[in-house]
């Protein structure tokens, strides 16, 4: 399983490289590709048609039956009244004519469960050089902390040198538990670091280079802070994704200081009001970016007011005209491909009565115990494991320092630095093999 959750934000040769990884006979070319993508609105109003109980029209068979012996023989055998051919033929135009059989992916409007996110722009003085500019956003976050109260604040800028010097500012300013997030950590003080930030009295500041908009989870804390802003909307996007995802209870706030007249006001009002990337996501955010880029880029370094205003209406128009044809073509294939509901519920069932099987989390806890592992509660249904009095060389070796695990999803997702226990866990599943391997407790009688 290839797992991505923005495929293209390196555009559509990116995207079309690790769909051929996953079927390189099915994605064998990038040009027909490409031509396949443009057409994507005829299909999905094609099997829209035959999912409203019609057969395909005369345009469609001509474009799409001519072009497959599948498509051709179930059009045929639905046209002779053989209603199994249905769903066959629906699931082969998209296959051979869609987004294809091993892309899935949700739209979000088909989901559930997302917070609402609400941005925050601030002007701030204008500085006379970059040092100056980064102390007026010091003063301007310990400002925002007083306001906040207790609430946790995650900061996130592009690079590791930001960060640091940042932090350092910060506490030169104000005692605040904070901590920092970058490339420069190892992978166990990253975790570390992002554990303290999770716990309820711990850091109330985590600070990140642009690593820290990726694959973490923070959605315990509700306020983010972007001392400076990408040019691409699907970074910005990876940044929200931090706190903006499922299991988020409560609103979140983007925070965006800038400095008006400079590109960091360019940014800032792109994203917001020509993109509308701050409070929602972007659909088709790579095309639009090819086309405004130019422009963005040119206004970054000379500033206009006049040329940011054009630059904003001109986003907002092709902004709504991408998301018009996502919404007719890609989009809705997506949502025939990925979203069923029926197939879904009964899986989510057994997932959630495995997750709250208490009978194989006291079973594994006993064998762990059996084989000498030494257990020390961390809390709810989460411990610590350490190697204790081993009774096997073959147990799967455990840190010096110990592994921490929960059986508790919630808990797992909200914490980088727990490992999720299920039956699946290869840890769970080396340990079962080795008492069914071993000689002890074994028995024979005739």
């Amino acid at each position: 399983m290839l797992l991505t959750a923005t495929p293209q934000q390196l555009g559509s040769a990116g995207h079309f490289a690790r769909l051929r990884l996953l079927d390189p006979e099915r994605y064998a070319n990038l040009d027909q590709f490409l031509a396949e993508s443009s057409h994507y609105e005829q299909v999905a109003r094609a099997i829209d048609r035959v999912l409203t109980g019609k057969s395909l029209g005369k345009v469609d068979r001509d474009v799409f039956a001519a072009k497959s012996a599948t498509v051709r023989e179930l059009a045929a055998a639905l046209e002779g009244g053989e209603e199994s051919a249905r769903p066959r033929l629906v699931a082969a135009l998209l296959d051979e004519f869609g987004t294809g059989r091993v892309m899935f992916r949700n739209t979000r409007a088909a989901l559930s469960g997302f917070p609402k996110r609400r941005a925050s722009l601030v002007p701030l003085a204008a500085a006379d050089s970059p040092t100056d500019e980064l102390t007026a956003r010091v003063r301007w976050l310990v400002a925002l902390l007083g306001k906040l109260k207790d609430e946790k604040v995650l900061v996130i800028g592009r690079t590791r040198e930001l960060a640091e010097e940042f932090h350092a500012r910060l506490q030169r300013e104000i005692r605040v538990p904070a901590a920092l997030l970058h490339e420069g950590l190892t992978l166990l003080q990253r975790d570390r670091n992002a554990a303290f930030f999770a716990e309820p009295d711990g850091a109330r500041v985590l600070i990140c280079s642009e690593i820290g908009s990726e694959g973490r989870n923070f959605q315990f804390a509700c306020h983010l802070a972007l001392i400076d802003l990408p040019s691409d909307p699907e970074v910005l996007e990876q940044r929200i994704g931090r706190l903006d995802r499922i299991g988020q209870i409560r609103p979140i706030t983007i925070h965006v200081p800038y400095t008006p007249g400079s590109a960091s006001e360019v940014l800032a009002r792109w994203h917001h009001e020509g993109l509308d990337a701050i409070e929602h996501t972007l659909p088709g955010a790579a095309e639009i970016v090819r086309d405004l880029q130019a422009g963005v880029t040119r206004l970054m370094e000379i500033f206009s007011a006049s040329q940011l205003d054009a630059l904003i209406e001109r986003s907002q128009k092709l902004r709504a005209a991408v998301g018009k044809k996502l919404a007719r073509g890609h989009d809705r294939l997506l949502e025939l491909n990925s979203h069923r509901p029926e197939a879904a519920a009964a899986l989510i069932e057994a997932i959630r009565a495995r997750d709250t099987d208490a009978e194989f989390e006291e079973y594994f806890l006993r064998l762990l115990d059996h084989f000498g592992v030494h257990l020390e509660e961390l809390g709810r249904r989460s411990w610590l494991l350490r190697p204790g009095q081993m009774v096997s060389d073959a147990f799967p070796s455990l840190p010096d320092e110990g592994l921490s695990v929960t059986f508790d999803r919630a808990r797992a997702l909200s914490r980088e630095d727990l490992g999720f226990l299920t039956p699946d866990h290869p840890l769970v599943r080396s340990a079962v093999d080795l008492l069914l391997g071993a000689e002890t407790g074994n028995a024979s009688f005739g």
